[in-house]
Formats: C-alpha cells, sequence, structure tokens
C-alpha cells in the first residue's frame, strides 16, 4: 500500500520527547500534552497476550449461560432443530400479522373487543393473565405500539410475581410479541429480556419440583427473544 493508506502516518508534526522530559509533571501546554501521550505510548508493550486458563475451558454438560437461574438437566432444554423450526414458523406468523397491519383498513374481524386503556393495569391483568379476552387478531391488531411495549413490561412485571406461566397468558405474551415492530426500542428490548429470564426462573423450579415439568411454553420464550430478537446471550446451550 502506498503511503496514503499507511494507518501510522502522522497527522500533524510532533516534536521528539526531549532527554529532561519529566512524565510527572501536568502538562503546560498542547505539545507539552502531546508529548506525555507519546512517552506513556512509548512504555506500552507493541504486542500484549491474554492469559487463558485452559482448565475453565474444560466445561462439558449443561450450560445456562442466565447466571441468576439453576442449570437443569439437558433433556429439558431443546435442541437446535427445534429452536430453528420455532423461530421459522414465528417469523411466518410476524409476516402474516404485518401484512394483515399494512391493509387499509387493516383487516380484522367485523367484531372488534373494547380494550382498556394504556395505565390501567389491573384490567389489563384481568384480560392478559385470567384471560377475560383472548388474543384474537381483532384485539390486537389495533393496539397501538406504545400500548403493546407497555404491556410485554405489565407481563414481565406479572411473572416476576408468578411461579408458573399459564397457557392463557402464554398466548397474550405470544400475540404482544408478534405483533411488536422492530428494531426494538430499549424499552420493549428490555421487556422481552426480561420474559426470558422470567420463564428461566420459573423453568428452574418447575424441573426442581415438579414430577412431569412443563417446559415448552418457557422453552420457546426463551428461544424467540434469543434467537429472533438476537439477545443470543440469553440462549439456551448444551455441549456435548
Amino acid at each position: 500500500m502506498g503511503d496514503d493508506w499507511n494507518i501510522l502516518k502522522r497527522a500533524f508534526h510532533v516534536d521528539d520527547i526531549p532527554e529532561d522530559f519529566d512524565p510527572s509533571t501536568d502538562p503546560v501546554d498542547g505539545v507539552h500534552y502531546l508529548q506525555q501521550v507519546r512517552w506513556e505510548a512509548s512504555q506500552c508493550a507493541p504486542v500484549v497476550t491474554a492469559v487463558i486458563d485452559e482448565e475453565k475451558r474444560k466445561i462439558r454438560g449443561v450450560v445456562n449461560v442466565l447466571p441468576e437461574c439453576e442449570k437443569i438437566p439437558p433433556q429439558f432444554l431443546p435442541d437446535l432443530e427445534w429452536q430453528q423450526l420455532q423461530v421459522a414458523h414465528f417469523s411466518a406468523v410476524r409476516e402474516r400479522v404485518s401484512k394483515y397491519r399494512n391493509r387499509d383498513p387493516p383487516q380484522t374481524s367485523n367484531t372488534q373487543e373494547s380494550v382498556p386503556e394504556i395505565g390501567d393495569e389491573e384490567a389489563w391483568y384481568a384480560i392478559c393473565v385470567e384471560y377475560k379476552i383472548p388474543p384474537l387478531l381483532s384485539v390486537v391488531l389495533p393496539l397501538p405500539q406504545l400500548l403493546i411495549e407497555w404491556l410485554l413490561q405489565c407481563n414481565a412485571e406479572w411473572l416476576s410475581n408468578s411461579e408458573h406461566l399459564s397457557k392463557n397468558q402464554g398466548r397474550w405474551v405470544y400475540a404482544l410479541m408478534a405483533c411488536i415492530e422492530l428494531p426494538l426500542t430499549p424499552e420493549s428490548c428490555s421487556s422481552l429480556r426480561a420474559i426470558a429470564r422470567e420463564c428461566a426462573r420459573i423453568r428452574a423450579c418447575e424441573v426442581s419440583h415438579t414430577e412431569e415439568p412443563a417446559v415448552t411454553s418457557l422453552n420457546l420464550f426463551i428461544c424467540l427473544v434469543a434467537k429472533y430478537f438476537q439477545q443470543s446471550d440469553l440462549a439456551d446451550v448444551v455441549i456435548e
């Protein structure tokens, strides 16, 4: 490469460090400051190598990347093929939802349920958890994104105070996740991560205290948050 591509090419001239240079004194001007920077850089090794503890790399069995959750036996974790299938199905659902929403007017059923306003947590708890209203297209499609984000946050909080994920609440969480728009806002991303963490916590409790734990829905939400919404640090990992 020519000089124009040399990444070490000087942007401007800096005088050499004088023999009597004292790096312990505070810079008195710009030149003195740049000389101090050059002196500090000269004290650094040109190449630094990290020391890796090989013993820590020899991990076998199940790795649960959620630090606050208990590890669970591998038979309760979803394999990669199952996760890929769920992500593909969820992606198809979101595409259909997007097509319905983008129609003018949006295509829903002729009967549209009346839903509470944002902020009415008690009424929405009755809908999402006690299942007063199912998450039909006629219900979820007209919901504004701000309300969907708020409902995801509410569901994360409700899960944090629960020891199980009901089928009814699971249906609402799935519907809200199918309707949340991309790119995620910081608030919706935080809510989705919280839902995944609570599902992992509930799953660990189910496995520890139930003879036949029902973990499929819990696995599903952890999978979708990690794989579809690209929060990969929350993914379930099994090392053979």
